[in-house]
């Protein structure tokens, strides 16, 4: 769902915040959670209860549809999610900057899908679980063609930065990489590859 005016003006203010070494403060990340908890709710009412097929479908799916008592909101925290890789993300020129690449590089990148863009909030945006330093993460060009088109941005973040357990060193058994440290150390890609296919 593309953002609201004021959440994009929010979500643009915080970019140039970081950029500019100014810590985003929690009330601007709220004030953005509130404007799009607010559009979520518009567009997200619906007029009939879950039926009991809808309710068995995301219960096989992993949805918890108990009430909780500790406060905790599956909405707020992917929102949260969500921001955070807005708000890191580089737009075209930053990423042209960044990867010292002319934008007829990126738009080739993009459209043969060997880098990662998001566009579906507003200006298209380049997520940082792509990048190493000033170059792509070794290995991404392979891997980006083969990832999900279903899959939620969000959901990607993390699954690149969050250890996983199909990426375990064959020397140390006690520890697991994210796909991101997996490939920064030099794994084989076709592991990455193979695993991104289930998201």
């Amino acid at each position: 769902m593309p953002l609201s005016e004021k959440a994009n003006r929010l979500l643009v203010d915080a970019r140039k915040r970081l950029r500019a070494g100014v810590p985003v403060g929690h009330s601007l990340v709220d004030e953005f959670l509130r404007e799009r908890r607010e559009e979520f709710l518009r567009d997200a009412v619906r007029s009939e209860p879950l039926t009991p097929e809808e309710i068995e479908a995301l219960k096989q799916g992993g949805a918890d549809l108990s009430d909780r008592e500790d406060g905790w909101d599956p909405y707020r925290s992917y929102q949260e999610g969500l921001a955070v890789m807005l708000i890191e993300s580089l737009s075209d020129d930053e990423f042209c900057s960044r990867l010292n690449l002319s934008l007829n590089d990126v738009e080739r990148l993009v459209s043969e899908k060997k880098v990662y863009s998001v566009d579906q909030y507003g200006p298209r945006l380049f997520p940082l679980f792509q990048i190493q330093g000033d170059a792509l993460l070794p290995g991404f060009e392979r891997v980006g063609p083969v990832i999900p088109t279903t899959c939620l941005p969000y959901v990607l973040d993390g699954w690149w930065r969050h250890p996983n357990s199909e990426f375990e060193p064959e020397l140390d058994d006690d520890v697991l990489l994210s796909p991101r440290e997996w490939l920064i150390n030099g794994n084989d890609v076709d592991a990455v590859i193979s695993a991104i296919r289930y998201l």
